[in-house]
């Protein structure tokens, strides 16, 4: 992360933060210290508001919590990941390059000698003298092919380096639109996979439905029972949405409870029922204490559903889609609506 503060901003800053672990009763480590400078500087909206949430819930800001949050917005960064590996595959290829000029040298020597061993064939010699040429020629097609295997040798361990960093870049590429917590895609990958598949859309002329997801009460989750039980909720109405896909729809985290899919080829309709199938899906669902075996909740969501209009500003379907969200949890949470109004859909679990 680059910073642009001031020596004053900065010191102000790092004061403030200090300040803050230590009201809180922290350890002075690097890495909560990166989590509160930033918090002061006011640099990340979500991290504010993790943390703000977390406060007002009166949950326990803790080293192992920070300690979390560290590694969901300070862990290694994504750009220095694919910066790291791109140097590597780019070493890789310079050694492959060194290693084909090398053929060429070799080839292009052998070449000439093999050229001059002709011509001196061409002349008038003893038996001697052709033999000698002979063997040369064969003594130098030996030493060729020792290192031509080994330039091949060479190629190989470099071609297989390549293909080992080629499954590393994929992986930081996967990681760069993944989500840390759930294992689905992360708001970035939402936001790249909504414009490519509205670009297709518009192509093909198809329809296009978003769906937007709240977890209803989610605070309660927190309240209750410990940030660890509200992750161990994201994390089950992730899998109910990854049950609940297929072909190109994409669910995602958007952001905090928020859940979002993406539905290419579907109209408003299908998507609403869709939309109704997880909300049953998921109403379904308990959360149960593993060592007795008690239910201690059950998960419900309210869900929103908007369909694209071809040349619109996505955050025009964006704004459409969380606005019937926002009508479903109105109505009573538990709720499927659409933007549709006329034709909307509020259907409860029974």
């Amino acid at each position: 992360m680059v910073y642009y503060d001031s020596p004053g901003q900065a010191k102000a800053h790092a004061d403030q933060a200090l300040v803050r672990m230590t009201e809180l009763g922290l350890s002075p480590n690097p890495n909560n210290f990166t989590v509160w400078f930033n918090y002061v500087a006011g640099r990340d909206p979500e991290l504010n508001a993790v943390i703000d949430n977390a406060i007002a819930a009166g949950q326990t800001i803790d080293d192992l919590r920070c300690y979390n949050i560290y590694q969901q917005f300070f862990g290694q960064d994504d750009g220095d990941k694919l910066f790291t590996t791109s140097a590597h595959i780019e070493a890789a290829v310079d050694r492959i390059l060194d290693h084909v000029k090398q053929v060429n040298h070799s080839t292009h020597g052998y070449s000439e000698a093999i050229s001059g061993f002709s011509d001196q064939l061409q002349e008038e010699r003893s038996a001697e003298d052709v033999h000698r040429i002979v063997s040369s020629i064969v003594e130098e097609t030996r030493r060729m092919g020792e290192r031509t295997k080994e330039l091949e040798e060479k190629l190989q361990e470099s071609s297989e380096e390549v293909a080992e960093l080629k499954a590393n870049l994929e992986e930081v590429q996967n990681e760069a639109m993944t989500d840390m917590l759930t294992g689905i895609a992360n708001r970035r990958r939402f936001d790249q996979e909504l414009q490519d598949r509205t670009a297709d859309a518009i192509e093909d002329e198809t329809p296009l439905s978003l769906l937007l997801l709240d977890i209803d009460h989610f605070k309660r989750f927190n309240d209750d029972f410990g940030h660890l039980m509200g992750d161990q909720v994201l994390k089950l109405i992730a899998q109910s949405l990854m049950q609940s896909v297929k072909g190109r729809d994409l669910p995602a985290r958007f952001g905090g409870e928020e859940f979002a899919i993406i539905l290419p080829e579907t109209q408003i309709e299908a998507a609403c029922i869709v939309a109704n199938q997880i909300r049953m899906l998921i109403s379904r669902r308990n959360i149960v204490k593993k060592s007795t075996g008690e239910i201690l909740c059950k998960v419900s969501v309210s869900i929103g559903v908007g369909e694209y209009r071809r040349g619109e500003p996505l955050d025009s379907l964006i704004r459409r889609a969380d606005g019937a969200l926002y009508a479903a949890k109105e109505a009573g949470r538990n709720r499927v609506m659409s933007e549709v109004r006329e034709a909307a859909t509020a259907q409860v679990a029974g």
